[in-house]
């Protein structure tokens, strides 16, 4: 068997129209074997004034969530999202399985190290997981929050 050491930064292309708020999501895949995964990611975010920002099947040039890799994406929220200062109130990202998926075996687990959110200039939102996530498992995950200084996983 051949571990290949990916060390890559894929970066999004998109524009968001002018009656929008823009976020730039990064997400970083660990270093660890076999980390990255090629499924498709949906994302979900709510501000802390409770508007709801979606994002389907992340995808930038070339190969995303590969292993030791940064992918920075651009999110076209509605307008009024970052309004205030409160952080994000609930972050989640959601595997999309290809249809009739038999073949459980080669199911694509995926290190995830950390997500980073930033708007307007700030960082809004920083989550460090550090963990692996198994579509077998939990098709979504992500965090959402509790109080004013605690995240709970979920």
């Amino acid at each position: 068997m051949v571990f290949v050491h990916v060390a890559s930064d894929t970066r999004s292309r998109n524009s968001c129209p002018i009656h929008s708020d823009r976020l730039e999501v990064e997400i970083k895949t660990g270093d660890e074997p076999l980390a990255g995964t090629d499924y498709s990611i949906n994302l979900l975010v709510r501000s802390g004034n409770g508007l709801v920002c979606k994002a389907y099947d992340l995808d930038n040039w070339g190969n995303d969530r590969e292993r030791n890799s940064i992918d920075r994406y651009t999110i076209c929220c509605p307008k009024g999202f970052l309004d205030g200062d409160e952080e994000i109130s609930m972050f989640a990202l959601a595997y999309i399985l290809p249809p009739k998926r038999t073949d459980l075996l080669q199911l694509d687990n995926w290190f995830i190290e950390r997500v980073t959110i930033k708007g307007n200039g700030r960082d809004i939102f920083t989550y460090r997981f550090h963990s692996w996530i198994s579509p077998l498992k939990e098709r979504m995950f992500g965090v959402s929050k509790v109080n004013e200084t605690s995240y709970v996983r979920f």
